[in-house]
């Protein structure tokens, strides 16, 4: 009878640690935690931005983002994850930049230029019925010498898929603007390593120049640590920038929200000072 009783009551202590857990989540608190948090204060220190000119590509809210201003002699856009929007790429056609859009969830995006070309398949780091191959998508449709920009949002894929490309084929990027989501598992131990390794690999060829949270997401935190769940970041390759002086300007004024019925999300003062 004692042995069954304190079965019951360890059972009831992890039953309720769980909900605790759980419920501590729900209102914005991780207590999954990488020990020490000296790797995610590295990390983070890492990614704090850079100062450059910005522009704003692809209207005032979803779809548009902001840019370094150095887009002559970028040839082409690659935009994986596009849904209905594609404001982005039309806007870019005034720098003469054509654009390669691919997205399995819908038929076509809104307002698909004739001069832009879209892929039903996700993108992702390898081929099947309904994905294609990041590089091979990336190689057949552009030559190493050219210059291009990224634009990705592919719903969580980004890690396994950045992770896998090659550096040669990333560096073809002048610019990239990647969103990141599921951001708050950075104090996941076990999650932790995947996300530092995919802007390790980043970082090793680009500067961060903008970072901006997506407020259809919501902060976590733990400690000092503020983490927005999805933010888009953008980047720069290295060779492109002179002068590596950070920058304090948050929120920029070219930001806007990217769901304009809510309160935009300002970026946490840990990502930039």
């Amino acid at each position: 009878m004692k042995i069954y009783l304190f079965s019951t009551l360890i059972k009831l202590k992890d039953f309720l640690k769980e909900c605790i857990t759980r419920f501590l989540f729900c209102l914005g608190y991780s207590v999954i935690k990488v020990k020490p948090l000296e790797p995610i204060h590295s990390l983070i220190k890492s990614l704090c931005p850079i100062k450059t000119n910005l522009i704003r590509i692809g209207g005032d809210s979803d779809g548009g983002y902001l840019i370094p201003n150095d887009l002559k002699g970028v040839t082409k856009c690659f935009s994986p994850g596009v849904a209905h929007t594609s404001n982005f790429e039309k806007s870019l056609e005034s720098y003469e930049i054509i654009s390669f859009l691919a997205d399995y969830s819908v038929d076509s995006p809104d307002n698909l230029s004739t001069s832009n070309f879209f892929l039903k398949k996700f993108v992702a780091p390898y081929n099947s019925t309904i994905h294609i191959n990041f590089q091979d998508w990336i190689s057949s449709n552009s030559k190493n010498t050219e210059d291009l920009i990224l634009q990705m949002d592919i719903e969580g894929n980004e890690y396994a898929t950045i992770l896998s490309c090659r550096t040669d084929i990333l560096k073809r990027f002048r610019i990239m603007v990647i969103e990141f989501h599921s951001l708050d598992s950075i104090f996941d131990a076990r999650v932790f390593p995947i996300i530092k390794d995919c802007f390790n690999l980043i970082l090793n060829d680009f500067y961060v120049v903008h970072i901006h949270p997506n407020n259809t997401g919501r902060y976590r935190r733990f400690r000092d640590v503020v983490i927005p769940s999805t933010m888009e970041f953008t980047f720069i390759r290295k060779d492109r920038i002179t002068d590596v002086t950070s920058t304090k300007n948050f929120p920029h004024d070219l930001d806007r929200s990217n769901d304009i019925n809510k309160p935009d999300l300002k970026l946490p003062k840990v990502w930039w000072n």
